[in-house]
């Protein structure tokens, strides 16, 4: 689906390059609806090699997407919000535009407004997505929480990065080794030292050296 950000394929290789990629590995189908279970690897170097964050380059991109149809494909809009949200633009409000235009976000595109915000300095409204994401009924993974438990380092929100510590046991995600280093220096950071061991402990075998130097 992202080959239009390199080629500017017409319409109808757009429809070719959908059904290509309902064969490629990773992908199924839901309750009637394709989705893709990974993203396509060569998005991100593919959008980068086009837009490589400025903002007229990246508008560009976005044109063409809408052009194409592909605007509301959940993983053409989470590498738009990536790039409009980067350090170096940090145009959230845009980014905000193209997740609304998807009509059902799955994981990655909530994960990528999530990690969005942080990047873009607004740390808080990356926790507040969280409570947003599973009330549209949208289950977080692996990639959810090391950016929220970030998010809330920045935010200095202690009471809300125990609560995710919950939800991401709850999930069957507190073993994940990402989550458990974002998870134990958001814990350090505020002194939260025995949180942070038993956030370690917990971890299992996913506290590996990683885990273990954060």
């Amino acid at each position: 689906v992202i080959l239009w950000l390199s080629s500017f394929p017409s319409p109808t290789q757009a429809v070719t390059i959908r059904n290509e990629r309902e064969k490629a590995p990773g992908f199924r189908r839901s309750r009637g609806m394709a989705m893709a279970t990974q993203p396509p690897p060569t998005a991100d170097l593919l959008l980068d090699a086009k837009c490589r964050h400025t903002l007229r380059s990246l508008r560009q991109a976005h044109a063409h997407a809408v052009k194409l149809g592909l605007a509301h494909d959940n993983y053409v809009a989470g590498s738009l919000v990536k790039h409009y949200a980067h350090p170096d633009l940090r145009t959230l409000d845009a980014a905000l535009k193209v997740f609304d235009q998807v009509p059902t976000p799955h994981a990655f595109l909530w994960n990528s407004l999530i990690r969005g915000c942080l990047d873009g300095g607004a740390p808080g409204d990356a926790v507040s997505l969280y409570s947003a994401m599973l009330a549209r009924g949208c289950a977080p993974n692996r990639y959810t929480f090391p950016p929220l438990f970030m998010a809330c380092t920045s935010a200095g929100a202690a009471e809300e990065g125990r609560q995710l510590h919950a939800h991401a046991v709850k999930h069957g995600l507190g073993r994940d080794r990402y989550a458990v280093s974002a998870g134990i220096q958001m814990y350090s950071a505020r002194g939260g030292v025995a949180d942070a061991r038993r956030m370690l402990e917990g971890g299992g075998d996913a506290a590996d050296a990683v885990c273990w130097n954060a």
